[in-house]
């Protein structure tokens, strides 16, 4: 999603812009302002797909002295990574590099894979994080970087409008709609929100949907989360995987935003775009004060942040937005004034402009 959003900024600011893709991306985009080119890969960490990652890097060598070369994501910096040793990125001279969170903490495990990193970060020009969070995390374990790192957040998602298929809303009157916009996974926590509602008062209980939004990544979990869900009063709508197109809608028939996300083994919450996608369209939003999230939501202003895993303070939270109306209209319109103050366009300048 950054790799199309920044994309999209440069070439508004006059750039020409190429974007290499995992060919099941390209199957799914419309008409773009930037040319779109395919890997023969599915988009993940494996070697299978790292090589051919690296087999259309070389093809391209000849193109690359004179351009500036964005690895955005963790798949196509971890095969230059690998790269290195075979001469692939010897034409390169203009490296960007940007790390989201989880990416730092799984290459810094094992020995080669940090020195790999290091020795990649060592030859590029600029190194680029979206939150000071991740910021701090990278000099922790890539000290190398210091002096290379930009801090730019990016923004909500320009949401296509081009739908195949109109999501059928149900007519929700008088109820209070709580939405989740995530991959189902335990980093996300949609299963501290399920607690939380589950804590209100039963009077409040029973004027409460929610609504979860997201791919299954994680089908275990997926399980526990319906089988809390089906012991629930709270009725609990499931949508999966909703194109963008259908996304302003449900931000815009939601009363609160919440994504409670946790700490799980090697991966983090960064930033969080969502929030203010979410934001954008007058949505408060409940987060946890975990990583970045305290970047991409102003707590008291755009939404309230809570300590991880204290339930009643999330339970309250989640009283005052759902059930105060004036609160609620109020953070949703400073919500709207805190997103506009981040642009895709402000990234693209940091990153490209001379």
């Amino acid at each position: 999603m950054v790799a199309e959003e920044v994309a999209r900024a440069a070439c508004n600011l006059g750039h020409q812009v190429f974007v290499w893709a995992p060919r099941a991306v390209l199957a799914e985009k419309q008409k773009l302002p930037y040319s779109l080119g395919a890997i023969p890969n599915q988009g993940t960490l494996g070697w299978a797909d790292c090589a051919k990652t690296l087999k259309k890097l070389k093809s391209l060598r000849g193109d690359l002295s004179n351009s500036v070369v964005h690895l955005v994501e963790a798949g196509p910096i971890r095969a230059c990574m690998y790269g290195q040793l075979t001469g692939a990125l010897r034409k390169v001279k203009n490296l960007i590099l940007t790390f989201h969170g989880s990416e730092i903490l799984n290459y810094s495990k094992f020995p080669l894979g940090k020195f790999l990193l290091s020795k990649l970060i060592k030859r590029a020009s600029k190194v680029h994080v979206l939150s000071y969070a991740t910021e701090q995390l990278l000099l922790k374990h890539f000290p190398v970087s210091k002096n290379k790192i930009t801090v730019l957040p990016g923004a909500g998602r320009s949401l296509d409008s081009k739908l195949k298929q109109p999501l059928d809303i149900p007519d929700t009157t008088g109820k209070k709609i709580c939405l989740t916009v995530a991959r189902i996974h335990p980093r996300k926590g949609q299963h501290v929100c399920l607690s939380a509602l589950a804590s209100l008062p039963g009077d409040l209980r029973k004027n409460i949907e929610y609504w979860i939004v997201g791919p299954v990544v994680n089908r275990d979990y997926n399980r526990r989360l319906r089988e809390h869900a089906g012991r629930m009063d709270v009725p609990v709508r499931f949508w999966g995987d909703v194109e963008d197109g259908n996304l302003p809608a449900l931000y815009e028939r939601a009363d609160v935003f919440v994504m409670t996300s946790v700490p799980y083994r090697k991966s983090v919450e960064g930033f969080g775009l969502v929030y203010l996608e979410a934001a954008q369209r007058g949505a408060p939003c409940i987060g946890h004060k975990i990583g970045g999230v305290d970047e991409a939501i102003s707590d008291g202003t755009s939404g309230i942040l809570c300590r991880t895993y204290e339930v009643a303070a999330l339970t309250a939270a989640l009283q005052k937005l759902l059930f105060d109306e004036e609160i609620r209209k109020k953070m949703g319109e400073q919500a709207k004034a805190f997103a506009a103050g981040f642009s895709w366009e402000s990234m693209a300048k940091g990153l490209y402009q001379v």
